[in-house]
C-alpha cells in the first residue's frame, strides 16, 4: 500500500526532476492504449506465474501461507479483469491524500540541498500527513512448536516433470545472536546439503540450503527440485540429512569454527563496493524501519565470537529432528504424473510474530 520513486543522475538537477515527477503522479495524460497494454502485459504476467518452476511455486506458497495481508496470483489477476480506465483515472485523481513520506538521498549531497529536495516532493504531493494506527503493516504467522505444517500442491502445467520440496525451518525475529548464528549454520550446511543430494544421491539438478528473511522474521530453507523422486521421499532423505549433520557439527573443532566464522565476517563487511549497492542497502534498512546503518560491522564482530557449543546448541533448538522447539513448514508441489490422489493443505493458525519494532517511533 504505497508508491516507490527512484531517482537518479547529477545531483545538481535531482530536486527539480523530483518535484517535476511528483507533480506529474495526478496529472499524467493515462491513454487508453498505455493503459490496455499495461494490463494486458500484467495478466499475462499472472497467469503464467504458475507455469514457473517448481521451486519458484514452493517459495511463493510458502510465503502466501505465512503473510498478511498477501494475495494470490489469482486474486490479483481477477481484480485486474474487472480494472478499468475511468477507475485508474479516478485513483491517479485521488491519489495518496494521506501519504507518510520517507526519503533517502545517497551519494554527493548535503544536507541542506537533501531537505530541499523532500520539502519540493512534500509541496508537490500537497498530501495530508497519514495517522500513524493507519500505517499498513504486514504481519507473520508462528509455526506451532514441536509440529511440522504441511501443504501439498499440483504444479498447473501438464508438460512439467519435476516437483519441488521446501522445508522450511522458522527461527524468528532479529534477536540476541540468532541472525548470526543461522548464517553460519547455513553457510556451513550449503556444501555438505548439496553434496549429499545433488552429488551423492542425484536427486536434482537444484538442491539448495539458505537463510532468508520474511518481513523481519528469520528462517532456514532447505529446497530440492528432482523428477526422480516424489516430494514426500525426498523430505524424508532431508531428514536424514539432517540427523547424519548434527554428527558433522559434533565433529566440528572449535578452530573450524572460528575459521568460518572468519569468513564470515569479510563477507558482512564486503559491501559498498558501488553506490548503487550502498543505496540499496541503507535503503533496505529504512524499509524495514531498522535503520541500522552499521549493521554489516556489527554482524561481524558478532559472528567472530560465536562458539561451537552455540552452534550446536542452535542447531538442536531450531532444527534438529524432534526438537520440541523446531517449528516447521513442508511444501510439496507435485509434477501431475507424481500427484497422490488426495493433497493435504494444513494452514498455520492465527498466532503472529510482533511488529518489527518501528525505530522512528521510539
Amino acid at each position: 500500500q504505497g508508491l516507490s520513486l527512484s531517482l537518479s543522475g547529477y545531483d545538481q538537477r535531482l530536486p527539480e526532476l523530483a518535484a517535476l515527477v511528483a507533480d506529474s503522479l495526478r496529472t499524467f495524460d493515462v491513454a487508453p492504449l498505455a493503459f490496455e497494454r499495461q494490463r494486458d502485459g500484467l495478466l499475462r504476467q499472472l497467469r503464467g506465474a504458475d507455469k514457473r518452476q517448481p521451486v519458484e511455486q514452493a517459495a511463493y506458497r510458502r510465503n502466501l501461507a505465512l503473510e498478511t495481508p498477501r494475495y494470490t496470483n489469482e486474486q490479483l489477476a481477477a481484480g485486474l479483469e474487472k480494472a478499468t480506465l475511468p477507475q485508474v483515472l479516478g485513483l491517479q485523481r485521488r491519489l495518496l491524500p494521506e501519504v507518510e513520506v520517507e526519503a533517502l538521498l545517497c551519494g554527493n549531497v548535503a544536507e541542506g540541498q537533501a531537505t530541499q529536495l523532500v520539502l519540493k516532493l512534500l509541496n508537490a504531493l500537497g498530501s495530508r500527513p497519514l495517522p500513524v494506527a493507519r500505517r499498513p503493516v504486514r504481519r507473520v504467522r508462528v509455526l506451532p512448536a514441536g509440529e511440522r505444517t504441511l501443504q501439498q500442491f499440483v504444479a498447473a502445467s501438464q508438460a512439467e516433470v519435476n516437483s519441488a520440496t521446501e522445508v522450511y525451518f522458522q527461527v524468528g525475529g532479529d534477536e540476541a545472536d540468532d541472525w548470526v548464528l543461522l548464517t553460519l549454520l547455513s553457510q556451513l550446511m550449503s556444501k555438505a546439503f548439496y553434496s549429499e543430494l545433488r552429488t551423492k544421491q542425484q536427486l536434482g539438478y537444484i538442491v539448495q540450503c539458505s537463510a532468508n528473511e520474511i518481513d523481519g522474521v528469520r528462517g532456514l530453507s532447505f529446497l530440492v527440485q528432482s523428477k526422480v523422486a516424489a516430494p514426500e521421499a525426498v523430505e524424508e532423505r532431508i531428514e536424514a540429512f539432517l540427523r547424519l549433520f548434527r554428527g558433522t557439527l559434533l565433529l566440528l573443532g572449535e578452530a573450524e569454527v572460528q575459521s568460518y566464522a572468519a569468513s564470515i565476517a569479510a563477507q558482512f563487511t564486503d559491501v559498498d563496493g558501488r553506490l548503487d549497492q550502498q543505496a540499496g542497502r541503507l535503503w533496505a534498512e529504512c524499509t524495514r524501519r531498522r535503520y541500522d546503518f552499521e549493521r554489516p560491522w556489527r554482524s561481524a564482530e558478532k559472528v567472530k565470537r560465536l562458539t561451537r557449543e552455540q552452534l550446536i546448541a542452535f542447531f538442536d533448538r531450531h532444527v534438529a529432528s524432534g526438537s520440541p522447539t523446531r517449528r516447521q513448514l513442508s511444501t510439496h508441489v507435485y509434477a501431475q504424473s507424481m500427484a497422490p490422489p488426495q493433497l493435504r493443505v494444513q494452514l498455520p493458525g492465527d498466532d503472529f510474530y510482533p511488529a518489527p519494532r518501528d525505530l522512528l517511533l521510539v
